[in-house]
């Protein structure tokens, strides 16, 4: 039994088209993108946030937001998607793409995804990989949450999970949807008495 993890760091390209990350030391079973709008690491007065996951190229899903600060109107954004790895939203008009992608493979030694939207500058961007014989069973899912109090039952994931991460916006709909609120919310959890929520 083994768990084998790597966290690194890339620039997208410039140019739409497939781009191969490489140097993890192994083939991942599921890979996490952290992303602001950033082109270098660093501080930024406007907020840009992305948090995408991939386990296959027709299992992904990201939350992408933007909020420009001190504007008279607020200007604030959110998009939610189950068809992509990542996007980026631009903070001088947080409803336009500035880069967007969606996963190809997970390589023997990476991952590839398929920059679908390519920014002018390359976007400095954070990655989790994870694989191993520990990792048996992964999967990535939607649901809508209720809209009342108590409990709420999640099916279809195929095997019992040992852990869930959950990640969620305003947006109300599970494909490529804006919502004109800037919220991002990341939860996880082993058991009724071992979960956090940022």
């Amino acid at each position: 039994m083994a768990l084998s993890s790597k966290v690194g760091t890339f620039t997208t390209n410039t140019v739409t088209g497939n781009q191969a990350i490489t140097g993890v030391g192994f083939q991942p079973k599921i890979v996490f993108i952290f992303a602001t709008q950033k082109t270098a690491a660093g501080a930024s007065v406007d907020m840009s946030l992305c948090f995408g996951v991939g386990v296959s190229s027709t299992s992904r899903a990201y939350k992408a937001v933007a909020d420009r600060d001190a504007q008279t109107t607020t200007e604030a954004n959110t998009r939610s998607s189950n068809a992509g790895l990542f996007a980026i939203k631009t903070t001088s008009s947080p409803t336009v793409l500035t880069a967007a992608a969606d996963l190809v493979t997970l390589d023997s030694d990476g991952f590839t995804f398929n920059l679908t939207t390519a920014p002018g500058t390359g976007i400095f961007m954070g990655y989790l990989a994870l694989g191993g014989t520990d990792i048996a069973n992964v999967a990535t899912g939607v649901f809508n949450e209720r809209t009342g109090t108590g409990s709420q039952a999640v099916t279809g994931v195929g095997f019992q999970p040992d852990a869930i991460l959950l990640f969620h916006s305003f947006s109300e709909a599970d494909l490529p949807t804006d919502s004109g609120d800037g919220s991002l919310q990341i939860g996880f959890g082993e058991s009724s008495t071992k979960r956090a929520t940022v």
